[in-house]
């Protein structure tokens, strides 16, 4: 058995990131009666390694409760469809944004430029 600051250590997550997914029921610790410390077993360590996976892949809470849930593969699969949308449009987003800074640096560049040009006159 595993307590909770065995899992900070091993995954290197915060007691409130375990808390709450305990909370959503992501994760399913036991609760000792007496000390009030909650325990995991291996179980729930490969559970949360699977989750903290997931959360790599920039997966929202909601869909990886929905990927545990999952009873056929076209379920899973709908899930992951749905988050490699997602990642793209993400993808595009970012693109616009670089192309943003890049022309900002640029455009400081240029100034910085002649701005040392001009005061050497």
């Amino acid at each position: 058995m595993y307590t909770s600051k065995d899992l900070q250590k091993i995954f290197r997550i915060g007691r409130e990131t375990i808390r709450y997914y305990e909370k959503i029921g992501i994760i399913h610790g036991k609760v000792n009666a007496t000390n009030k410390y909650h325990y995991y077993d291996d179980l729930d360590i490969e559970n949360l390694a699977r989750i903290l996976k997931y959360r790599e892949f920039k997966f929202p809470l909601q869909q990886i409760k929905k990927l545990r849930s999952a009873n056929h593969i076209s379920d899973f699969q709908f899930v992951l469809t749905n988050q490699i949308r997602h990642l793209k449009s993400e993808i595009k987003i970012d693109k616009v944004l670089e192309a943003r800074l890049t022309w900002k640096m640029n455009e400081l560049a240029a100034y910085s430029k002649n701005r040392r040009a001009f005061g050497r006159l």
